[in-house]
């Protein structure tokens, strides 16, 4: 390496890679000091390497994370990698949080001395909180060819913890979370859920009986409101922005 420089990897940005980029590490002693997407600018102080995703190089990364580690850290890792609002100085945490993981076994959660290891903590719990409210603030309302839709717009990308819950919960039924910040989607047709890019809003083909229905709850919430009592500071509080949005009673 050149002196005075740090070397820089660049890969995909996605989970895969970063995987990848732990085998690397531990297969072709590649030793970086930060991760980054390729997209990434680059400056004047610093080698860059690139790296090929390998999916199956990951898979096996994964699993000794699971086998090696934990299943709990394995859920940190891959919570903390959906906390994009983080940026991507989040790529080099969970880097360094997997790698002293396999050096420390599972009680490297213990040691939130580490910088990386309380970072990494902190970005899961701010993705584990905003996808347990989703569950609750989620509206689905069915549209004209059956299938459920539902919108968000998170601060993470809390689509993939969402698609299993769903589901799970909705095991026979087709439906569709979109997330409108980020113009993906999650589609379950009944069996099994797939990612996808939607740019637009099916708000427009609802059925007759949804607007009916949506009309009847905004109705309600109405008419269960005194006026006198109104509080909005205490709704904001209670419900965020980003809930409220996309709340049938809100509109």
């Amino acid at each position: 390496m050149a002196e005075g420089k740090v070397l820089g990897v660049q890969f995909d940005g996605t989970f895969d890679g970063l995987l990848t980029v732990v085998y690397r590490y531990y297969y072709d002693k590649l030793r970086p000091d930060l991760l980054m997407e390729e997209t990434c600018q680059q400056t004047l102080d610093t080698l860059y390497v690139s790296v090929d995703t390998r999916p199956e190089l990951a898979e096996r990364v994964w699993k000794a994370v699971t086998a090696k580690i934990s299943e709990q850290a394995a859920g940190n890792a891959y919570h903390a990698f959906l906390a994009d609002s983080a940026g991507q100085d989040r790529y080099t945490r969970i880097f360094k949080y997997l790698v002293s993981g396999f050096k420390f076994g599972s009680i490297i959660d213990s040691h939130e001395e580490m910088d990386y290891v309380l970072g990494v903590h902190i970005l899961a719990r701010q993705v584990s909180n905003e996808a347990h409210l989703a569950k609750g603030f989620l509206r689905f309302a069915q549209t004209q060819d059956g299938v459920f839709y539902a919108k968000i717009t998170p601060v993470n990308n809390i689509l993939p913890v969402l698609a299993g819950h769903f589901a799970e919960r909705f095991q026979n039924q087709g439906w569709i979370i979109h997330d409108i910040k980020r113009g993906e989607a999650i589609v379950y047709n009944g069996a099994e859920y797939v990612s996808a890019k939607v740019g637009h809003d099916a708000r427009k083909v609802y059925t007759a009986d949804e607007e009916k229905y949506r009309e009847l709850w905004k109705t309600f919430h109405k008419t269960i409101a005194i006026a006198e009592r109104a509080n909005p500071r205490l709704q904001k509080a209670n419900m965020a922005r980003k809930f409220r949005i996309n709340a049938v009673e809100m509109e």
